[in-house]
């Protein structure tokens, strides 16, 4: 099943690329008939339309979608499971990586730090980061490998659409939502975080296993099955 995020991208996407909100509910219900798990899926699709400013757009009382890339449909491939990585014996492989930043440290920004990105070249980037984010301050890293049938710039935009609209984030692990945010601080471009997540191991466990779950959605939905 495709994420809620990947569903509003494929709606819009069979509406020529542009429609209201009413519009797209509807062509979503024609894929997902059960709808989503919420008691007011027009306020949801509501926030992944106004998260992602530059994927969606507004115009007199219409949603269009900027870049159509990211429906596209890829070849058949197969995907691996997620594997733990030591910042020190990281090698790069082609997929995605997530990084946690350690409990133990002051960040600039207020609450808890995460990044999902494009692993290629990761040890160049991870040495990039060092101004503000030394890489001794990397709590963890995991590695999503993605064959070549996959963009992984689509994936990366797809997951971190799923996480930035998702308006009952982490419910079911936590019993409350998880709201993620983009993290304003100039030095820290790109990342996301959260205020509603305790930091300890417990927490941030569960909080890997709704990133795997949402990863694994997100790549399994963009593989195009093989007859």
């Amino acid at each position: 099943m495709a994420t809620q995020y990947q569903q509003v991208l494929t709606a819009l996407k069979a509406l020529g690329g542009e429609g209201t909100m009413k519009e797209i509910w509807n062509k979503i219900l024609e894929g997902n008939p059960q709808g989503w798990k919420t008691k007011t899926p027009m306020a949801s699709l509501s926030m992944y339309l106004t998260t992602n400013k530059d994927v969606f757009k507004n115009e007199n009382k219409k949603w269009m979608l900027l870049d159509t890339k990211d429906t596209d449909e890829q070849d058949g491939v197969s995907v691996s499971t997620t594997s733990s990585k030591n910042v020190a014996n990281l090698r790069d492989q082609r997929g995605l990586y997530f990084i946690t930043l350690s409990p133990a440290i002051q960040h600039r920004s207020a609450g808890f730090l995460l990044k999902i990105g494009e692993s290629d070249n990761i040890t160049k980037r991870l040495k990039g980061y060092s101004a503000s984010l030394p890489v001794e301050t990397i709590d963890t890293i995991n590695i999503y490998p993605i064959p070549d049938g996959i963009d992984t710039k689509d994936a990366e935009k797809q997951v971190n659409g799923e996480l930035l609209g998702n308006d009952h984030l982490g419910e079911d692990l936590f019993g409350h939502r998880i709201k993620i945010t983009a993290c304003t601080d100039h030095h820290q471009k790109e990342w996301l975080r959260t205020l509603d997540i305790d930091q300890d191991s417990q927490s941030l466990t569960r909080f890997a296993r709704l990133i795997d779950s949402i990863v694994d959605d997100t790549i399994n939905a963009l593989k195009q099955p093989v007859d």
